[in-house]
């Protein structure tokens, strides 16, 4: 199940003293570790429950506003001459907040994307739109771990020796019971 690491120093915990008490301690390990599913599942439901009804309230806002948005652009650029002074600026403050008129970055649409490739691979005069990306692959490097290892800055690390205690498992609906 889970692996526990433990930062309490070894002198202030209790130790088994014989296969028994060990024994008993798994068990405690594992009644814990389903304490703790039952509190997680509490909480998950909780917060599905809560979530559910932000969402809904959130749902019924965010129409509001949408609303209201789509009645104020019309209402602006209807009126957007008088707002922008003749067109001469991009926003108009209206009190509570300003409206603001802005042109987004400029967008390359590509039709047939092999066929612009291929376009760009067959002419110096395009080479400037290529990009290529180059990554090191780590997997492979573990496949041919002796010839890796003759580049410079190279080596392995082997993953720390870790100890966990897996109790017997029981269903969680039998733990809540």
């Amino acid at each position: 199940m889970a692996k526990a690491k433990s930062k309490i120093p070894a002198s202030t915990v209790r130790v088994p003293q014989n296969r028994e008490e060990a024994s008993e301690f798994i068990a405690k390990i594992g009644d814990d570790e389903r304490l703790i599913l039952r509190i997680t599942a509490d909480l998950d439901q909780n917060v599905a429950l809560l979530t559910l009804e932000a969402e809904s309230q959130k749902g019924v806002i965010e129409l509001r506003i949408a609303e209201h948005k789509v009645g104020l652009r019309t209402w602006c650029d209807a009126n957007r001459e008088v707002l922008t002074d003749g067109y001469k600026v991009k926003s108009a403050n209206l009190g509570t907040g300003e409206v603001l008129w802005r042109s987004g970055p400029e967008k390359v649409k590509i039709k047939d994307v092999a066929a612009a490739l291929e376009t760009i691979k067959g002419s110096k005069r395009y080479k400037g739109f290529l990009r290529v990306k180059y990554e090191i692959d780590r997997e492979a490097m573990k496949r041919a771990k002796p010839l890796a290892l003759e580049i410079e800055g190279v080596s392995f690390s082997p993953d720390p020796e870790s100890f966990s205690v897996e109790p017997l498992s029981i269903e969680l609906s039998d733990a809540l019971a």
